[in-house]
């Protein structure tokens, strides 16, 4: 069972305009979830019913409330819906089945280009696939609310969301209003994709169900079950800036472009690192070129002493074939006196360093007597 259903709901500071609120993360189309919350802001663990829940985050009535902690039932006859649902929603009971007025097997008109127009209403499904839309048709089996209460529900629910694409009155008309009273019921009352109002057709249902009208927000009725009729005055105003809410697709652009100014800022620090690393190559470079330059100043210091070296050999050497020219020259009037001349020139060079004017004096006898020594000498 549901539990109490006549506890008493006290109004809260941070109703509209009062104290400070943390900024709510809004996930609904049309804001369903931030006059919820501003309604059921007491509430720290409560239980919702979700009637056609589709995607779990896009266009979320519920989303916001499992964040806050709170658990629910998600009714959603999609299989891939489902299944992401359930991937989502741990802790939520996720029903792949269909609600109708009575159990049984029906047809289900499933919309490929868009899964939240999928619909069990024969004409509904007609008016999609004049408009182009692909629509494909398969038997699934549809239970009551009544049934999903009895076999799920045993505390009290905090809000009841029907969003079933023309179906809402045979999904109504399936609860048992006498023994699970949500708090709150909030109906899609215009047709599919229009503003043409639609809630006539279910809304006798739940008036007579004791329910009360508190707000059309342009999309949904929002009703108050008669017990909590203290609400109502907190569903008198749309959605707004003292509700101090963030709509999730800003937000989820903004921590978009944060991951990618992260990612500009890993990219930042990647060059940083790189240019880091080549100013330190080029470090290394310079002080290498250094080491460069004065290995070449030491060889150019080293070739320049070898140089110098060198050119001083060479002024030796040209000494020494100067040297060696003028003694040919002092041998040259000796050349044709053979071993006789070469023995004489070799007694006077002994006699120059014992007698040298001896010496002189008979290299001069030899260079004038010479001449006339050659002619009176026989030949041979």
């Amino acid at each position: 069972m549901i539990g109490d259903t006549t506890a008493v709901y006290t109004l809260q500071p941070g109703f509209v305009g009062e104290g400070k609120r943390m900024a709510i993360i809004s996930y609904a189309q049309n804001r369903e979830d931030v006059l919820l919350h501003r309604v059921l802001s007491d509430s720290s663990r409560g239980l919702y019913i979700d009637v056609g829940a589709c995607h779990p985050v896009t266009h979320s009535v519920t989303k916001h409330f499992y964040e806050r902690g709170w658990d629910g039932i998600n009714i959603e006859p999609i299989p891939a819906m489902c299944e992401a649902l359930a991937q989502d929603r741990p802790r939520d009971l996720n029903l792949c089945v269909g609600l109708s007025d009575r159990e049984g097997i029906l047809n289900f008109h499933e919309c490929i280009n868009l899964a939240e127009l999928s619909t069990f209403s024969d004409e509904q499904a007609e008016g999609l696939r004049r408009s182009g839309l692909a629509i494909v048709d398969h038997e699934i089996p549809v239970t009551t609310l009544a049934s999903v209460c009895e076999r799920h529900v045993h505390r009290t629910i905090e809000f009841l969301k029907v969003d079933v694409e023309s179906f809402e009155r045979e999904v109504l008309a399936g609860a048992d209003w006498s023994r699970y009273r949500p708090r709150i019921v909030l109906v899609e009352a215009t047709r599919p994709s229009t503003n043409i109002p639609c809630h006539e057709e279910w809304e006798p249902i739940l008036l007579a169900a004791d329910y009360l009208f508190a707000f059309f927000d342009g999309l949904n009725r929002y009703y108050v079950r008669a017990e909590d009729r203290e609400l109502i005055p907190r569903l008198a105003v749309p959605a707004n800036v003292f509700d101090d809410f963030e709509m999730h697709e800003y937000r989820s652009q903004i921590d978009g472009c944060r991951e990618q100014i992260d990612g500009f800022r890993g990219q930042i620090d990647g060059l940083r690192s790189e240019l880091e690393r080549t100013r330190q190559s080029l470090v290394e470079v310079e002080a290498a070129r250094f080491r460069a330059q004065a290995g070449l100043e030491e060889t150019r210091a080293a070739l320049a002493a070898q140089r110098k070296e060198w050119e001083e050999s060479q002024a030796e050497l040209h000494a020494a074939w100067s040297r060696l020219d003028h003694t040919a020259a002092e041998l040259a009037p000796f050349r044709e006196l053979g071993p006789i001349a070469i023995e004489v020139a070799r007694g006077l060079r002994r006699l120059s360093t014992r007698a040298p004017r001896l010496a002189a004096m008979s290299k001069w006898m030899i260079r004038h007597v010479q001449p006339r020594l050659r002619v009176s000498l026989p030949e041979g």
